[in-house]
């Protein structure tokens, strides 16, 4: 090796170099950039047929990976938009949906996450909203 010359293999060893050539393969995968996957898991039209709840399954990132689920609430024959996630900021699994009157949904629910203490709805455009962690 020539002196002055910056090696890997003069601050790491050769055992280190040869450990990083190992597992960049497989780390750089976990900095996935790709959009999430989403995919319908439930839907319930309410009983009088004016609003459809959505449970959608979010999960992507790679190898570290993640998945949580968001609840969408539209009127029945609208494409859903960012506007109309129900948990935008919070995190669920383990949704489950009931219309307990036309304008009432109950979300049922595993587990949440709520980023930076945010509380759960309690209602979205003319549906009220209960929640019940089970």
């Amino acid at each position: 090796m020539i002196r002055g010359h910056c090696s890997i293999t003069s601050s790491i060893g050769r055992a280190g170099a040869a450990m990083l050539s190992l597992l960049l393969p497989v780390c750089l995968p976990a900095c996935d950039s790709r959009p999430a996957d989403r995919t319908v898991s439930e839907s319930a039209a309410s009983p009088d047929g004016l609003w459809v709840a959505t449970v959608v399954g979010v999960s992507g990132g790679g190898a570290a990976g993640y998945f949580f689920e968001d609840v969408l609430l539209t009127r029945t024959g609208v494409e859903p938009t960012p506007a109309d996630t129900i948990t935008s900021g919070t995190q669920l699994r383990g949704v489950s949906l009931e219309w307990l009157e036309p304008t009432r949904l109950r979300i049922d629910y595993s587990y949440a996450f709520r980023a930076g203490g945010k509380r759960l709805q309690a209602d979205m455009q003319e549906v009220a909203l209960q929640w019940r962690e089970n």
